[in-house]
Order: C-alpha cells, then structure tokens, then sequence
C-alpha cells in the first residue's frame, strides 16, 4: 500500500456483529485493516484488506497463508501488550493519514473490548478525526461541539454523557434540550427521536456518545 488513503475501515473481531451495511460506506479509496480474527468479517463480504495488524492468536493458519498470496501486509504485535488490537489498528490509520475512519466488528461476548473500544474514542488525540462505529442499523459517535444526523422520522437517538456535558441543545427531536446539562450516569438521553429527516445537537461543554438507530 503505497498511496494516500483519507478513509479507513477497521474490522474488529466481535463475534455477535452485523457487518452488513459496511460495503455501502466502502471503495476503492478506503484503507481497510483487519484487527487479527476480526478480518473475517471482511472476507465474508467479499472484501480483501489492506493491513492485518494484531497477536494473530484468532486467526486461523490456512487464511493467513491464503492472504499472504495476496500480498496483504501483516503486523505482529506480542501478546502482551498496553494496547487491544482496535487501538492499535486505530493508531495506525490516523497514522497513515486518514480522518474519516469507520469502526465495525465490535458487538461481542467481550464486554470489556465493547466499553474499552467506545471509550477510547474520547481520547484527546482522535478529537479531529472523524470517527464512528456502524454496527447494524447503529451508528455511534464521540460529539465534542456539535453533530448533525440525517435519518428518517422515528429514528431513535440516545445521548449519553461521557463526562458531565454543559450547554446542551437540539433541534429536530422530539424530546428538546435547551442548554441542558447531562451529569455522566444519567439516562435522562436515551431513546429520544427524529422528527424531521435531520436532527442538529450542539455542546458547549463537554463530550458525549450519541448513538442513532436508523
């Protein structure tokens, strides 16, 4: 891989996920990298990836070599490490230039992988990068000043609070919030909905999960 990608998929190794919706946000110029075992989903799609990164303790030997013959690069990293492998993978494709960058492959068994991905996606240093998780009909996104949400009437949107988030306010939702403040523990945003085709939330202060099932 010797050009510039802007966009990245990342497919992780979850293994109650629903990749289904991932070829419709995917071409030819996207960067695609395969978290150890987790590049099965994208094999199953019909999609050969660019970049195996991980321990490769899920990956099965026959699909290695197979992947090999066609010249995918893998990156070996020792079991122990301070990083999971979706962070690694992550690292890797801000690294290599891209800002739009989708995470797919999460929803698993392993609680702890599920939350750990989420949250470090509030790290400071991926502030300006866009990313998002697609899992299914969800989509998920760190919001530190502001999102805008194209869906249809009925969508549910849940805004959860990372930390305690000042100055909050919506448009085109059914439940508003007027400079609100969300305290982190709350529910008080969980299943609101799209009145209109397109929703708008702003925030002064703050950082927050939204996620929208469409």
């Amino acid at each position: 891989m010797d050009r510039i990608m802007k966009k990245a998929i990342i497919f992780l190794n979850g293994d109650r996920t629903d990749v289904s919706r991932i070829k419709n946000v995917i071409d030819d110029q996207t960067l695609v990298i395969g978290c150890d075992g987790g590049v099965k989903h994208a094999i199953n799609l019909g999609i050969t990836p660019h970049v195996i990164l991980g321990d490769m303790d899920s990956i099965s030997a026959q699909l290695k070599k197979t992947l090999e013959k066609k010249h995918v690069k893998f990156i070996s990293f020792p079991t122990k490490k301070d990083n999971t492998d979706a962070e690694l993978a992550l690292l890797y494709a801000v690294k290599h230039g891209c800002s739009d960058i989708v995470i797919t492959g999460m929803l698993g068994t392993r609680i702890d992988h599920m939350l750990a991905t989420i949250l470090m996606l509030s790290q400071k240093q991926f502030s300006k990068t866009n990313i998002r998780i697609i899992e299914g009909n969800q989509n998920m996104y760190i919001v530190h000043k502001k999102i805008e949400l194209t869906g249809k009437k009925g969508d549910t949107v849940s805004i959860i609070p990372i930390i305690n988030s000042h100055g909050l306010t919506t448009k085109n939702l059914a439940y508003k919030l007027s400079n609100a403040t969300l305290s982190f523990g709350t529910t008080r945003g969980i299943s609101n909905m799209l009145i209109e085709n397109k929703a708008e939330i702003f925030l002064k202060k703050g950082m927050l999960l939204v996620v929208h099932k469409q």
